[in-house]
């Protein structure tokens, strides 16, 4: 018992510590969209689907700390109580799966112009499986809340109830798993275009968005691995506590690889601006010098 408390211990004092990231994050965040749209400052300007998708994620985020630390602490109390049977876990299950969704939303708004060149045409099929992967995940969190209740209050289940929850629980991974592969298959296949084709013009705010779409899918493929070795790989508490853990800080990874991909987008459209406004000046000197 000394020694559970002992872990818990630890793993609560990591988690105030990566709430504390978030706590100065998420308002640096806000600034740098502040900063990037200060001309002209307005809500539609700041208000883009990838700033709130990004601001979204970091909130859900950061609530999957919250959620662990509670979790944490309440391995120490004699007894369960409804918010530690069910409230935590399910508000925990939600805010992993609302993060993992609003990541993929984010990767969507972004990589959507780099999949329309390369698949033109599972285009329009795979925005649908986008959007209808947020179904999936309010059903999926719905039936895990309803079968934690009839567990706490010791009520029976039916058997069908019981096959469709245990299918339903599958099938987020199976979709995030499908879309982030269409998505990794996508940017590679930019990536390798590019290098055949070096002589050609290439649009570099494509070739970030590459990159850093590749990284993040393969943050989000350790997340799945070790989110089903958590569950079903580990021999003892501890062991599934440390994989859980290390889950979320590749879950952490994927919010700051994307912050740090708007921030490259950033300085990319502040490079060609420049170059522009360099072209401008040279062209009117010259014409100025034509008309001496």
């Amino acid at each position: 018992m000394e020694r559970t408390a002992d872990h818990s211990s630890i793993y609560t004092n990591i988690e105030i510590s990566a709430c504390a990231v978030y706590a100065v994050s998420l308002p640096l965040l806000a600034g740098f969209i502040i900063y990037e749209t200060r001309r002209p400052l307005t809500w539609k300007s700041m208000g883009t689907p990838f700033n709130i998708l990004l601001s979204f994620m970091g909130l859900s985020a950061l609530c999957i700390h919250v959620f662990m630390i509670e979790s944490y602490l309440s391995e120490t109390e004699p007894n369960e109580t409804i918010i530690d049977a069910i409230l935590q876990p399910v508000g925990q299950e939600a805010s992993i799966y609302a993060t993992i969704s609003f990541y993929i939303q984010c990767s969507w708004t972004r990589g959507s112009a780099v999949m329309r060149e390369v698949f033109p045409k599972i285009h329009s099929a795979f925005r649908i499986m986008i959007h209808s992967s947020v179904i999936v995940v309010v059903v999926t969190v719905a039936t895990s809340a309803a079968q934690r209740w009839f567990t706490y209050y010791d009520e029976p289940m039916s058997p069908s109830f019981q096959i469709f929850q245990s299918i339903i629980q599958c099938l987020p991974g199976v979709l995030f798993l499908t879309i982030d592969t269409v998505i990794l298959v996508t940017f590679t296949s930019y990536l390798r275009r590019t290098v055949r084709e070096a002589g050609e013009q290439v649009d570099n705010r494509f070739l970030i968005i590459s990159r850093y779409g590749i990284a993040v899918t393969m943050c989000a493929f350790g997340s799945y691995a070790l989110y089903v070795t958590s569950l079903f790989g580990t021999t003892s508490i501890e062991m599934g506590q440390l994989t859980f853990a290390i889950m979320v800080v590749f879950i952490d990874a994927i919010f700051f690889i994307l912050f740090s991909m708007k921030v490259a987008l950033f300085f990319e459209k502040q490079r060609k601006e420049a170059k522009r406004q360099e072209i401008i000046a040279g062209l009117k000197i010259e014409i100025r010098q034509q008309t001496l």
